[in-house]
């Protein structure tokens, strides 16, 4: 399945957990997946291209990456809005084209 043409592809608010798999996110006007409010995204084997960043936090949130492919992202697979830096958690494996810091 896939997600596109839209300004974001997919918005996770409020707690919400979304798990995403076997997908393709691309062709946004935005970013692949905008995590906030305590939102929690995990993609196993998805691509996430061609859109603003892969994945954008424009506050607390937390992403759970496994297997999937980030490429061909403006502002680049992770994008965290400035004072959101300690709230935002990034972690998985196995991905190209997203570095996950050991802190995080």
């Amino acid at each position: 399945s896939g997600v596109g043409e839209a300004a974001d592809g997919d918005a996770v608010y409020t707690g919400a957990r979304v798990k995403i798999s076997n997908s393709k996110i691309t062709d946004n006007q935005e970013c692949g997946v905008i995590l906030d409010e305590g939102g929690s995204v995990e993609l196993e084997h998805v691509t996430v291209s061609r859109n603003k960043c892969g994945v954008g936090f424009s506050g607390a949130g937390s992403l759970l990456a496994n297997n999937s492919v980030f490429a061909d992202l403006e502002m680049g697979a992770v994008a965290i809005k400035k004072g959101c830096e300690n709230i935002a958690k990034v972690r998985g494996s196995g991905n190209k084209g997203l570095t996950i810091p050991k802190n995080k």
